[in-house]
């Protein structure tokens, strides 16, 4: 039976990236939506505050959410260091004294609060904390040969960029190109629209590459799987799981996620982002050297360009020209430039591959 899902934005529903998980609930998973649950913006329309269509409703409490059905809770905001707000926490506790099943991304635990982990046990709330879940990675890389599926990495020059977002609509669009696709969730939000993969960024580093295989391993014996990437090989911050995805995966492709007119990286204001075209070559440099990976596509993410359409598409036709590979917003255009580039890549791969990189 599907879930009734309450989304919990605590005062971020205006602001798409720090809301990035709940735009991605409802955009993906709308049927289970009945509310989001944000007292700031009650009576406020999401859609004009969000990059969705159909939005539900904003209601005021947990228990209001409740009375239009919902069964689960789930923490629909992503936070620096992936620290539970305290301004989200009363609506948590509320939704565990209800018994509701409660579902967070965070790096902080909802079991490890006692309060939460004792309203839960009075009302045998579960919760589910899916960073968790990384701690039983404890796999060492060992860099062999994976063989089977056509890996596809997404790889961006900043963090929040749609890494996650072009990886499901390039997977949606090669399944429904008649094509064998699995998506390798990395990252809470993918694990929430999947139902499954590696919580990537919560792995000890030791362990984070040979997670990264592990999963692609899982995925052998499909024709292609589109790996969700994490973060940025160049963000001072968290490049560390973006090169143990990049290793552990060895992607035969990637598609490179960008954000034109971004001002600085993400949660570094002194800090310009750095050019597509440059990360490019980074990548071709040390990826290439292992799997024979090459760049195939770019995927922009139009929403700062908007209003002035006339600066995207030159950036655009830039990118294209100096790349050598196509590039089409996949939220605005749809993926079908990234669904053919694919395509033809991992057909040339399938007839010239050996038949020992069988799966």
């Amino acid at each position: 039976m599907a879930e009734r899902i309450a989304i919990l934005t605590g005062g971020k529903a205006g602001e798409p990236v720090a809301a990035k998980t709940a735009v991605a609930l409802i955009r993906y998973r709308r049927d289970e939506v009945v509310a989001v649950v944000d007292p700031g913006f009650v009576g406020r329309d999401l859609a004009a505050l969000m990059p969705v269509l159909n939005a539900p409703p904003v209601v005021a409490s947990v228990e209001e959410a409740t009375t239009l059905g919902a069964t689960a809770v789930y923490l629909g905001v992503a936070t620096a260091g992936g620290k539970l707000p305290p301004e989200l926490k009363p609506a948590v506790l509320d939704a565990a004294a209800r018994g509701l099943r409660i579902v967070s991304g965070m790096h902080d635990r909802l079991g490890a609060d006692a309060d939460v982990a004792a309203a839960a046990s009075r009302s045998q709330a579960e919760l589910v904390d899916l960073r968790a879940e990384a701690l039983a990675e404890r796999t060492v890389a060992t860099g062999g040969p994976i063989g089977g599926a056509f890996r596809v990495l997404t790889i961006g020059n900043d963090c929040s960029v749609g890494k996650m977002v072009t990886a499901w609509e390039l997977t949606r669009g090669l399944i429904e190109a008649g094509i064998d696709a699995a998506f390798a969730a990395t990252g809470q939000t993918g694990m929430m629209l999947s139902g499954g993969g590696v919580p990537i960024d919560a792995v000890v580093g030791d362990f984070l590459n040979g997670a990264a295989e592990a999963l692609v391993r899982r995925h052998a014996h499909h024709q292609v799987t589109v790996v969700e990437g994490q973060a940025s090989l160049l963000h001072p911050s968290y490049s560390a799981v973006t090169w143990g995805l990049l290793a552990g995966s060895q992607p035969h492709g990637l598609i490179l996620c960008c954000e034109p007119g971004r001002p600085h990286l993400h949660g570094r204001p002194s800090l310009a982002v750095p050019d597509p075209v440059r990360l490019a070559a980074v990548v071709r440099a040390s990826a290439g050297e292992q799997s024979g990976c090459e760049l195939l596509g770019v995927a922009i993410n139009g929403r700062r360009g908007r209003d002035d359409p006339d600066r995207l598409r030159a950036e655009r036709e830039r990118l294209e020209r100096e790349l050598g590979v196509p590039a089409c917003d996949v939220v605005a255009e749809g993926p079908g430039a990234l669904v053919e580039v694919v395509r033809a890549a991992a057909d040339a791969r399938a007839a010239d591959r050996p038949a020992a990189d069988a799966p």
